[in-house]
């Protein structure tokens, strides 16, 4: 066992290496994905671990935003990227930034509304303090905002305060980008916390329609 795993992290280390490069906005320009995502096969074939499967996941999803791409060559990453995320969270759920990615896909496929809900209450259960994606967390909730029961809209107002709380600038930043819908903001927290909608009006000023 021992020499599969080395032959499958020795296939591997090149995507390790620029793992934290992929997060970046010029990730599908500055690295050759198709290479990236063969030597991860690879490394499965060696030795199957739910850690290829979930830079897989990442790898597919960036070929599928990536505008040069056809539609359907675009779309069928998305699918890979959605296929790929599922066995890495069946070895390991507690991975919320592959949730969100898992949800981030489903939304561009049009996936059925319960589906993408099921996945952003998961994008939050798996990592409700996880702060590096909140924002992100916070755009997909609103957009799903139609969906959600009150469980969902409980676990969006705890983003909410979250966001407030530890990435207020980012907020207030997203808000006067128009990113986030302020009187959306308003309505959901409205009832159970004024003061955070009051503090926003004392920052950002009254809500202008």
């Amino acid at each position: 066992m021992a020499w599969p795993r080395l032959l499958a992290s020795l296939q591997f280390l090149p995507v390790q290496q620029v793992q934290p490069r992929l997060f970046s906005s010029n990730a599908t320009a500055e690295v050759d994905l198709a290479a990236l995502i063969a030597r991860s096969q690879l490394a499965i074939r060696y030795h199957d671990a739910f850690t290829y499967h979930s830079a897989l996941s990442l790898l597919h999803y960036l070929q599928g935003i990536d505008t040069r791409s056809s539609l359907y060559a675009r779309r069928q990453s998305l699918e890979e990227s959605i296929d790929e995320a599922r066995i890495a969270l069946a070895g390991a759920p507690l991975q919320p930034d592959l949730w969100l990615l898992m949800l981030q896909s489903g939304v561009q496929l049009f996936m059925p509304a319960d589906e993408l809900v099921a996945d952003f209450r998961m994008a939050i259960w798996a990592g409700r303090v996880e702060p590096t994606h909140v924002m992100t967390r916070l755009q997909m909730g609103f957009l799903l905002l139609p969906q959600l029961d009150e469980e969902g809209l409980s676990l969006l107002r705890d983003q909410v305060l979250l966001a407030w709380n530890s990435k207020r600038h980012e907020l207030l930043s997203a808000l006067r980008k128009g990113q986030l819908n302020r009187s959306k903001i308003n309505q959901l927290m409205a009832a159970t916390h004024p003061d955070v909608v009051q503090e926003m009006e004392e920052t950002l000023g009254p809500v202008t329609l």
